[in-house]
């Protein structure tokens, strides 16, 4: 297996280098480093989780190839947001499929595979799947919000200084927080992207998250790194965003002091 990762590591390099030679750089290699960096926050969660050596070699496969299909997006539509162009999930299956890139691997593997990638930008996972293969895309899910967590909280504090607009899915800057996303978050329910109408939605759903999280070890590396501490820093003194936090510090505290959910 070790050898297989190493063989498609080195196809991602090679695919995404015609990319980065571009006239805009600055996402691409913006999305290069964010595939890499999922590919080694799954591997941590698995290392927590004691996985199996073959398990952890197949979740960062799916770390390092979840978001391939972003590159051709890109070029074509001059965006990341699915919404206004394609699901960037089933193009990144459809050019794997295409390019045989996981030929090397077994078809359950390649099935697991693909599989997780597919879901792993879906609002919910599908019921109809193997438990495995719902395992697998909870593992990638997990480590694709952590690094989208640092992405973004990172931007947002030098925002005003260098914007990028492909960060902010070319949502408007100015608006109060909506009271569909915050009664979402509130009530810890997954916020549907088609209905944030601002930046301040954005940030807001990014907080709610954190009941996304499935894995204990994920929950900590969320408390280790302040994600939400930063989250709080962008957001604007809303009186009823108080409540919400301390939502989550205790949801938090209590998932990490008892171990319960995956753990």
């Amino acid at each position: 297996m070790e050898s297989i990762n190493k063989l498609i590591r080195h196809w991602f390099e090679e695919y995404t280098q015609d990319y980065a030679e571009g006239s805009d750089r600055k996402n691409i290699i913006l999305k290069i480093e964010h595939s890499k960096r999922v590919a080694a926050d799954i591997v941590k969660i698995c290392i927590a989780l004691q996985l199996s050596d073959e398990d952890i070699r197949l979740a960062e496969i799916t770390g390092i190839l979840h978001d391939i299909g972003r590159f051709e997006q890109y070029r074509i539509y001059g965006t990341f947001s699915d919404v206004r162009s394609v699901d960037h999930a089933q193009s990144g299956v459809n050019i794997l499929k295409q390019e045989e890139v996981l030929h090397e691997l077994s078809v359950d593997q390649r099935e697991l595979i693909l599989k997780a990638i597919q879901f792993h930008n879906y609002l919910n996972l599908p019921e109809n799947e193997s438990e495995r293969v719902l395992f697998f895309s909870r593992l990638l899910r997990d480590a694709d919000k952590l690094d989208i967590f640092k992405v973004l909280t990172e931007y947002y504090a030098v925002r005003d200084q260098e914007r990028n607009e492909m960060l902010e899915l070319d949502l408007p800057e100015k608006g109060e927080i909506s009271e569909y996303v915050y009664e979402a978050v509130l009530n810890k329910r997954q916020v549907d992207y088609r209905k944030i109408k601002n930046l301040n939605d954005f940030k807001l759903l990014q907080a709610g998250w954190v009941y996304g999280l499935n894995f204990v070890p994920s929950l900590r590396l969320f408390k280790e790194r302040g994600y939400l501490v930063r989250i709080k820093s962008a957001l604007p003194d809303d009186k009823r965003l108080g409540k919400i936090y301390k939502m989550i510090d205790s949801y938090l505290d209590q998932k990490l002091n008892d171990g319960t959910g995956s753990s």
